[in-house]
Parts: structure tokens; C-alpha cells; sequence
């Protein structure tokens, strides 16, 4: 997995953290990853449309982690929370993650959760 990659299994786990995939949450998704900015290593975001395929060829791996044995699934998230971190700024991917989580009209506790253990974790607490 590459960075891209990385970043866009970081925002799909809040569209899948609740037990739902919404449409709303599925659009502010895809209209976020045309907007990436990360190192150099990536040019180019992709389109709506490669974005939108992306989360319907991993969305139910990345909900196997999310809803798998909790140790694995906090282990699993450090890891990509400590790669991702030298390619986003922090507040901007909480910022995504916030907007992705709220389009359905409610923050469930589980996307709560996910922010407040990414801040914990970068130390932004």
C-alpha cells in the first residue's frame, strides 16, 4: 500500500466505524480524496470515480479490521497512523474525517472514538 492508499483506509474507516455505509458519508469520501494533498510521491489525487471504486473493492476488508478483534484492529490503525503521518497534516485529515462522520446527519460514538484515539495517538490531545 502506498500513501494514498493508506490515507483513503484511514477515511474509509469512518464511513464503515458505525456499522453503515451511507451515501452521504460515501460522497463527502470521494469528493475529499480528489482534494489530497500529500509528499510529492503523489501527484495526482484521483477522480470522484476512482475514489468511489476504490471504497467499493476494499470497503468490506477495511470493515473486517474495523469490526475484528479490537488489539488487531488498534494495532493495525498505529501502524497506518504512523505511516500516514510525515504525508498529511494532521488537522486536515481530522477536519475529513469529522465531515465524513457528520454528513449523515449524526456522530455516531464509534467515529468519536476513532478521532479521539487518532488524536491520542498523534498526541494532540
Amino acid at each position: 500500500m502506498g500513501e494514498l492508499d493508506d490515507v483513503m483506509t484511514l477515511l474509509a474507516i469512518s464511513i464503515v466505524a458505525d456499522g453503515r455505509v451511507v451515501s452521504e458519508e460515501v460522497e463527502v469520501f470521494t469528493k475529499a480524496a480528489t482534494q489530497l494533498r500529500l509528499s510529492e510521491l503523489v501527484t495526482t489525487p484521483p477522480s470522484e470515480e476512482s475514489a468511489g471504486a476504490w471504497f467499493t473493492k476494499y470497503h468490506a476488508d477495511i470493515r473486517a479490521v474495523v469490526f475484528g478483534p479490537r488489539p488487531e484492529y488498534e494495532a493495525r490503525l498505529k501502524v497506518l497512523l504512523d505511516r500516514v503521518a510525515d504525508h498529511v497534516r494532521p488537522d486536515a485529515l481530522l477536519h475529513t474525517l469529522h465531515m465524513i462522520s457528520i454528513s449523515d446527519g449524526e456522530m455516531h460514538p464509534s467515529e468519536t472514538r476513532l478521532i479521539s484515539f487518532i488524536k491520542h495517538h498523534w498526541r494532540m490531545e
